[in-house]
Formats: structure tokens, sequence, C-alpha cells
């Protein structure tokens, strides 16, 4: 069965052999649930004990999502299996004052349900992430990430490479 291009950043392909995975453009009735990932994110990344994911957290970034939904320099795709979203990945277009001529799509979250990892869909929000990024004229991708070696080694597979390094001492109250 061929399968064809029905809406404009919908990019089906098969996971698993048996599921249909489905790549679009978030709308705002998404929100929801990609607030609800977006803190399983939060959580996975927490490098410190004190820190604690709270209401606030997730309404200040359900109201952001809102707004960035709406404007044309950001660009939220979600991952669908069977209606249920299983992925998101959210990038902004930069302009950086050392050279405005030149875009950088900057990915500011991404993020996958543990079951549908190591089966090609974070690969397949990049693709079409830098699809986009194409369309707009964008000349790098960049991405920052917890130090986590499964994805600093996804990444070099997908031909990025570090840039920086940040490094970090608690203070003595921490």
């Amino acid at each position: 069965m061929a399968i064809h291009f029905m809406l404009r950043g919908y990019i089906p392909f098969r996971y698993m052999s048996s599921k249909m995975i489905n790549i679009r453009v978030a709308t705002w009735l998404d929100a929801q649930k990609i607030t609800v990932l977006w803190g399983k994110m939060y959580l996975e990344i927490l490098t410190r004990p004190a820190m604690r994911l709270e209401y606030a957290n997730l309404k200040n970034f359900f109201l952001k999502l809102l707004v960035r939904m709406d404007s044309p320099e950001w660009h939220v795709i979600v991952a669908e299996d069977d209606g249920e979203i299983v992925g998101f990945m959210m990038s902004l277009l930069q302009w950086p004052p050392y050279n405005p001529c030149h875009v950088i799509a900057f990915t500011e979250a991404l993020y996958v349900e543990p079951d549908y990892r190591d089966n090609g869909l974070y690969k397949k929000l990049i693709q079409e992430s830098m699809e986009w990024g194409e369309k707009n004229n964008v000349r790098e991708k960049e991405f920052v990430s917890p130090y986590d070696k499964t994805m600093i080694e996804f990444y070099d597979r997908m031909g990025f490479e570090p840039v920086q390094v940040v490094y970090r001492q608690k203070s003595k109250e921490a």
C-alpha cells in the first residue's frame, strides 16, 4: 500500500513493522499532552536532588507553548501512534548577533516516550525538523542535551558535532 503526504507536516512511517507512527505539526489541541511529555522529560534530566517539577513549571511551559505554536519562528511537531502523542520536538529560528544573515534552528526540547525509543523515532523527528529548517534557510541546527552518553552517540551518528562544553559547580548552599 502506497502512503502519500496528506497534510502539511504529516509524515507517516513504519514503526516496529506493525505500527504506523505519524509525524505532524502540533496544534493547540496537542498542548496538554506535550506539556505532560515535557514534564516527563524534565524529570528524566533532573541532575540535582533539590530540583523538583512543580505545577508552576508545567503551567508556565503550557502557556509559553501556546504562544510558541502560534509563532512562525517556532516549529513544534509531534509523533503519534494511533492518535496518541508519544514524542515531540520544539525548534526555534535564531539570528545570532554576530551574523544576522546566518539562521540557526535551535532545538529547545526533544522527547520520545521510553517504549518508542531505539526505533528510529528520534531520527524521524530530527529529519522533519531539518526539512523545516531548509525551507527557512537554516544554516545550522543546534541541540542542547544533558550529558547522556546514548544521546551524544546518537547526535554523532546523525552528523552533529559538539561545539561547546558547559561546566557547572554546585554552590555550597545546594
